[in-house]
């Protein structure tokens, strides 16, 4: 049996049950190995043999633009520009990355170096447009104070 070290027992990974494959790739074989006759349509004679393959999916940050146009009244000529809510403003961090940015932090240990490249090569985020970190400790500083780690 393959997968052991000589005069060693093999050991293979089970395989995960069927509800939780993403997808199936079948390899039928095209052609007879021994006379090379078409195999279409022939029946499958024994088990099947499977192999996984288990892949972490190709993650992108999710960047939503909120935008505020100005708008001209039809009636008056008057310009108006829609409001982007303050609490929107605030941050260009949203929750989600806070937590994992505080979790990558403190039990993972992270160093900030370390931390822009997780996120540039992770989340296709440019390192550079990072910033300041944005950690909750952000928040609490005076205005236009940098963070200070």
């Amino acid at each position: 049996m393959w997968g052991g070290q000589k005069g060693h027992q093999a050991s293979r990974r089970s395989l995960l049950p069927l509800k939780r494959v993403d997808e199936v790739v079948e390899h039928r074989p095209a052609e007879c190995r021994q006379c090379h006759r078409s195999l279409d349509g022939a029946l499958e004679v024994s088990q099947l043999k499977a192999h996984q393959v288990i892949e972490l999916p190709k993650i992108r940050a999710n960047l939503t633009e909120h935008r505020a146009p100005l708008l001209s009244c039809p009636r008056c000529g008057k310009r108006t520009r829609g409001q982007i809510h303050r609490a929107l403003t605030f941050s260009h961090f949203g929750p989600q990355l806070v937590a994992k940015d505080a979790e990558l932090i403190s039990r993972f240990r992270l160093n900030r170096r370390d931390l822009d490249a997780f996120y540039t090569d992770l989340l296709d985020v440019p390192a550079p447009s990072l910033g300041a970190s944005p950690c909750s400790g952000c928040r609490k500083g005076a205005p236009g104070r940098p963070c200070v780690w």
